[in-house]
C-alpha cells in the first residue's frame, strides 16, 4: 500500500514515513529516509526540522 501524508509535525513524519520529501518554493527540495532527514546537511531541511528563524527559508 502506498499513502501520502502531508504534515509539518516531524515527529509524526519520522514515525509513519519510509521516505520523506520536503517541498519548498514549489519544488521537491529534498528526499530521504527519516534517518537521512534527521542528519541532513541541507540548510533548508535543517532550518525546518529544528525550527530555526534564521536561514534560507524566508519568513514573510
Amino acid at each position: 500500500m502506498t499513502s501520502i501524508t502531508v504534515t509539518h509535525d516531524m515527529t509524526s513524519a519520522y514515525k509513519v514515513g519510509e521516505r520523506i520529501i520536503m517541498l519548498y518554493d514549489g519544488k521537491a527540495e529534498y528526499e530521504g529516509t527519516p534517518d537521512e532527514t534527521r542528519n541532513s546537511s541541507n540548510p533548508i531541511v535543517k532550518q525546518f526540522i529544528y525550527g530555526q528563524a534564521e536561514g534560507p527559508i524566508q519568513m514573510n
